[in-house]
Formats: structure tokens, C-alpha cells, sequence
């Protein structure tokens, strides 16, 4: 159960972080 939130959990935070790379560098070209 912890480890199945948990692996779901650096999931959605590695996708917030490559959204939020995505959108810097849409800003910075």
C-alpha cells in the first residue's frame, strides 16, 4: 500500500516537473 502511493506519488511529481521544464523552455525560445 505505501510503496504503491509512494511510486504513485514520484510519478505525478516527475510529470508536474517535466510539464514545468516543458513550459520553461516554451519561454525561454
Amino acid at each position: 500500500m505505501a510503496s504503491g502511493f509512494l511510486s504513485r506519488l514520484t510519478r505525478s511529481i516527475s510529470h508536474l516537473h517535466l510539464a514545468s521544464i516543458s513550459r520553461s523552455a516554451v519561454v525561454l525560445t
